[in-house]
């Protein structure tokens, strides 16, 4: 007697899940390929460049400018209480501070013009890339699709030599900063438009800069300096050195405790007040460009900035 076959039993197989690993910080997203490293071009390539000579001199200046600043003062106290400039340079003091100083300068800006001998850069078609040291040579290439913003640096010193700085922003690398100091007017903005990757104009060659849609008027940016914290902190600094001056020299204090309280009083009020000169160099005579294509920010007395957004620039830094 045959028996019927019963239904066959099969076991369900489940395929294996696959596991997926989130993509790491700054990597590209998955089947995406990562952008391939621009090729650096070769040491003999004519078109690197270096930066003005004068660089070393605009970067020292501030030092060298303080340095003489002291010296003249403490000479002039000297000529006004009676000593003739004869008997002032020949003394040890004066005359080995003359020498130490100037010794001093000389190096200075003599390590920035080797330093400067051997930095180069390249603006390439895709790529800036920047080369440094002798010895020890680095070169580091930042693509021009990650640039974010172009700023335009011009301090006292660099002005007194017609020199520009360049400081370009790169997206999600703040440190990678490209900085360019100091160039030519002319070279200056026609670096910018290559970095930004805009076309270059008339206007941009004579350094003009595009009609302000927003302009910040000086009363309402000296306003904000007038309200400023550390504007309030320096003045109440100023009077509580005063008062402390004042207060130790009615209680009869010697003179080296009351020199003490003076100089550490305007140790704090300098500090804070170049506080408050960071505010009005940021406040006063801000404005807001637009070109059909960037937008441009401006702001500065002394050194001023002109900031170039790239175009896109918000969509670089995702």
């Amino acid at each position: 007697m045959s028996v019927p076959p019963g239904p066959k039993h099969t076991s369900a197989v489940t395929p294996p899940e696959e596991s997926v690993t989130p993509d790491a910080p700054g990597a590209a997203p998955s089947g995406i390929a990562a952008p391939a490293e621009p090729a650096v071009p070769p040491a003999d390539d004519p078109r690197w460049r270096r930066t003005h000579p004068a660089s070393a001199l605009v970067d020292n200046a501030g030092r060298v400018g303080i340095a003489a600043f002291f010296l003249l003062r403490e000479a002039r106290a000297a000529l006004s209480d009676g000593v003739s400039l004869a008997g002032l340079l020949s003394g040890g003091f004066w005359r080995w501070g003359v020498v130490a100083g100037v010794a001093g300068a000389a190096m200075m800006i003599g390590a920035d013009l080797v330093a400067w001998r051997h930095r180069w850069f390249l603006v390439g078609d895709d790529a800036v890339h920047l080369r440094s040291g002798r010895a020890r040579r680095t070169v580091r290439s930042v693509r021009l699709d990650r640039i974010q913003s172009a700023d335009l640096v011009r301090p006292v010193a660099a002005r007194l030599f017609g020199l520009w700085g360049l400081r370009a922003e790169v997206a999600d690398d703040g440190e990678r900063a490209v900085a360019l100091t100091y160039l030519r007017r002319e070279d200056v903005f026609a670096v910018r438009a290559r970095l930004l990757g805009q076309a270059q104009r008339d206007g941009e060659q004579c350094g003009q800069e595009p009609e302000p849609v927003v302009a910040v008027p000086a009363s309402r940016a000296w306003r904000a300096v007038r309200r400023s914290p550390a504007v309030w902190g320096a003045a109440v600094g100023a009077l509580w050195t005063l008062g402390a001056g004042v207060g130790a020299w009615a209680g009869g204090g010697s003179a080296g405790v009351v020199g003490t309280v003076l100089l550490a009083g305007t140790a704090g009020v300098a500090g804070v007040a170049r506080a408050g000169w960071a505010v009005v160099e940021r406040s006063v005579r801000f404005r807001v460009g637009y070109d059909g294509q960037s937008l441009s920010l401006r702001h500065g007395v002394a050194e001023t900035h002109r900031r170039t957004l790239a175009p896109g620039a918000s969509r670089r830094s995702r």
